[in-house]
């Protein structure tokens, strides 16, 4: 059971509550920074230009730390550029697919 005021992610690990935690998007990103550095199957980092929840500081550092990533920016895009812009979206992930070699 978890505690009031307490977030749990897998592992166990709680994180505690903190002052602008919840706003500082982003958190969970830096906590395994350290270990996408030994990624070694194929990524595609996709973002949407204007995603105010996980958005291009972390898509670029993500793209950055790990090795032979691809990113992909969908230029008129939120956080769901799957919904926003599947024109752009479903081409891509189909061609990094079918070219990703695992």
């Amino acid at each position: 059971m978890r505690s009031a005021g307490r977030r749990t992610r897998a592992g166990g690990r709680s994180i505690p509550p903190g002052p602008g935690r919840d706003a500082d998007r982003g958190w969970h990103a830096r906590l395994h920074r350290e270990d996408l550095g030994s990624l070694t199957v194929p990524t595609l980092v996709l973002v949407g230009r204007h995603d105010f929840i996980c958005g291009m500081h972390w898509a670029e550092e993500l793209h950055r730390v790990i090795p032979g990533s691809e990113l992909l920016i969908l230029e008129n895009s939120g956080h769901f550029g799957h919904i926003e812009e599947p024109e752009a979206f479903s081409p891509a992930v189909t061609r990094f697919v079918v070219t990703s070699r695992c």
